[in-house]
């Protein structure tokens, strides 16, 4: 996570910083003088809606938790199963999918054999067929 002093996170919960021990400045973000890589970039007081109206015919956007997901046009994790399942020559038949946020969503359209958890947020459970607790539920069906 990168410190950054100008950016007022005030209003957002201290247990989610706690997450993320390993800070760095901004100055060391963009002097490139760490050996980090960054996997996510937020901003706590703006909204991401200017982006995505800017940037919205070579990009995509899918909340992932508290995350945005910010891929390329037509990335998604559906796309890519279905890329892999072509090379493999396979169908979806025998493919479940897991998943507990908004960036799930393209999955669960691809196949039947979805799942999503009774704790995810409801704005997910109507995208998937199958509503679960644990895991191991899912690893159930496949033994069936």
């Amino acid at each position: 996570m990168i410190e950054n002093e100008s950016v007022d996170t005030s209003k957002v919960d201290a247990d989610f910083f706690n997450h993320f021990s390993e800070r760095v400045t901004l100055e060391h973000a963009l002097n490139n003088t760490i050996d980090s890589q960054i996997m996510g970039i937020f901003n706590v007081s703006q909204s991401i809606e200017n982006l995505l109206k800017k940037y919205s015919d070579h990009m995509e956007a899918f909340r992932n938790q508290c995350f945005i997901d910010m891929v390329p046009k037509y990335y998604s994790k559906g796309n890519a199963i279905m890329r892999i399942l072509e090379d493999e020559n396979n169908g979806t038949d025998n493919l479940y999918a897991v998943g507990d946020s908004l960036n799930d969503v393209s999955m669960f359209n691809i196949t039947k054999n979805n799942y999503t958890f009774n704790e995810t947020e409801e704005i997910v459970k109507p995208h998937s067929d199958n509503i679960i607790d644990y895991v191991y539920e899912v690893v159930e069906d496949i033994l069936r």
